[in-house]
Parts: C-alpha cells; sequence; structure tokens
C-alpha cells in the first residue's frame, strides 16, 4: 500500500520533505521505504539541485522513463554484475563482491564462477581481459595525491576486511566511523601514493570553503603543497571565494 501510495505521487522529482506531506507513509518509516523502493528499482535518485547539497530527490522509474524496467533472469543478472564489479573494483575476492552487492556468499560464487577470471593472489580476482594490463602496470615515478570525496565509490567498493588495500586496520574507524566501520559511510579521504593519510570535511559559510583535515600519516611539504593545490582546484569548482585549511 505504501508502495503505490509513493508511485501516485512521485511522477515528477520530489524530495523526500515534499513527499511526507503528500503520502501516507509515517514519517519515521518514509526514508526506510524509499530506500528500499529504490533498492528494488521500482524508484530511481535524482541528484541533488546543488554540489553542495546531499538532499536529493525520488521519481517513480515507470514514470521517468516511460516504460517499466525490463525484468531479467536473476541468475544471468548477477554474472553480469560481477563482471562489471571486477572491471571496476578488480583485483577483488568474492566476499567483497558478496557484501558491495548485498547477496549471499553461494549466490556471489556462482556469479563469480560465470565470469572469466584471472587469479593475482590470494583470492584476488580480475575479469581475464585486463590480466596483461595488470601485470604490465608500473607505478608513479613522483609522488601522487587524490582527494575522495565522502561515500566514494572506492572506499564503498570493498567488504569491512577488504580495505587493507589503501588503509590499515588501526585507521579504518578514522575513515568510516564507529558504525561504518562495518558498513559503507566513509568519510572525505586523501590518498597519499595510494594508501589513506587523512580525512577531511569540508564545510561552506556563504562563499567561504573551509576544509577541516584529521590526519593519521604525517604528509612531506611537498605533499602538503600538492594537498593544498588540489583543494583550491575543488573550491574553484565549487564557486568559492576563499578558501581555509583548519
Amino acid at each position: 500500500e505504501w508502495k503505490e501510495d509513493i508511485l501516485r505521487v512521485a511522477t515528477t522529482p520530489m524530495k523526500a520533505a515534499e513527499l511526507k506531506k503528500e503520502v501516507k507513509v509515517p514519517g519515521d518509516k518514509l526514508k526506510f521505504v524509499l530506500n528500499r523502493m529504490a533498492f528494488e528499482g521500482c524508484l530511481l535518485r535524482i541528484g541533488a539541485d546543488s554540489l553542495r547539497s546531499n538532499i536529493i530527490s525520488y521519481v517513480g522509474a515507470e514514470a521517468w522513463m516511460g516504460k517499466p524496467f525490463p525484468q531479467e533472469e536473476t541468475t544471468k543478472a548477477r554474472a553480469w554484475l560481477a563482471e562489471q564489479y571486477l572491471r571496476a573494483f578488480g583485483p577483488a575476492r568474492v566476499q567483497d563482491f558478496q557484501w558491495w552487492a548485498g547477496i549471499t556468499k553461494t549466490a556471489a560464487v556462482k556469479a563469480f564462477a560465470e565470469v572469466e577470471t584471472s587469479d593475482t593472489g590470494d583470492g584476488y580476482l580480475l575479469p581475464a581481459s585486463l590480466a596483461d594490463e595488470f601485470e604490465s602496470f608500473k607505478p608513479s615515478k613522483t609522488d601522487t595525491i587524490d582527494l575522495l570525496p565522502q561515500w566514494d565509490s572506492y572506499t564503498t567498493g570493498y567488504a569491512p576486511d577488504g580495505r587493507q588495500l589503501f588503509a590499515g586496520s588501526d585507521v579504518l574507524e578514522k575513515i568510516y566511523g564507529k558504525l561504518g566501520a562495518t558498513g559503507g559511510n566513509a568519510f572525505g579521504v586523501v590518498l597519499a601514493n595510494g594508501l589513506a593519510h587523512v580525512v577531511w570535511i569540508p564545510k561552506f559559510t556563504g562563499k567561504k570553503m573551509q576544509v577541516e583535515l584529521d590526519g593519521f600519516e604525517k604528509l612531506s611539504g611537498p605533499m602538503m603543497k600538492k594537498l593544498e593545490e588540489e583543494f583550491e582546484k575543488i573550491a574553484l569548482f565549487l564557486k568559492a571565494k576563499n578558501f581555509e585549511l583548519i
């Protein structure tokens, strides 16, 4: 009944606060119902009005596309998803895909069995077509800095025990918080040469952008300069007139 009520109303993108006024779903249950419907594919999430906002909108999938999602056989769909996952996140393990996809281990194993893979060691798999590219990869000869935003696909792509690819177990709580340590609610992270060194939290006051840094691995002077340059690019992109590290 709640699902039908929401789909009846959400024929154009609507924010949760707007839906709350129009549907019969109890306010304390609405977020759960919206998330569940989005997971099932009958409701689509639409991006926020601003890059600084995380207030998204929702719309019925059929109303948005003009037709329902085509139905696909589960085994075939999971095999396709497993290959796409490995292309994006590999080398990765079966348990990483299981956690990411929210399925059972048996289902994850069956999905991987349908994909032609290459084992890079310790159960870390890649699509076989990417094996040569992986083996020929050469690390950068210069230090690198990468800024990952909150909820980045990389930090939310692996099971909790698989995140040592980029962060030591002693710093995972800083990156994911106490609750997120077993989930995927990652903060923004600075990677230095591929490893997590700093958590960063942006704040805006009008046109002023401040970035709070919580470092657990010290960066060298040249690396800090690179980091500041990257933040300045972000501030410019977000049309901030002033920028400050705090």
